[in-house]
């Protein structure tokens, strides 16, 4: 299973934590990389249509790792 981040920048704006936010998609996790790299493109997309200030910097897709642990 996979997560999908986006990184996203403000334009005109030195890079840095204070300027740059990860993106975490609400949608997964992916059952495979692919199906999770389809999401960031799509991510993407929107991201560059509806949010003019900022812009795409990085992604990933992170492997997601269930337990089958039980909390008492």
């Amino acid at each position: 299973m996979f997560e999908a981040f986006v990184l996203v920048c403000l334009w005109g704006v030195p890079e840095s934590s204070e300027s740059c936010q990860q993106l975490q998609d609400l949608r997964g996790p992916y059952r495979t990389e692919q199906e999770c790299r389809e999401r960031i493109i799509g991510m993407t997309l929107d991201i560059k249509e509806n949010w003019s200030a900022v812009y795409p910097k990085g992604y990933r897709c992170h492997e997601f790792i269930t337990t089958n642990k039980q909390f008492t």
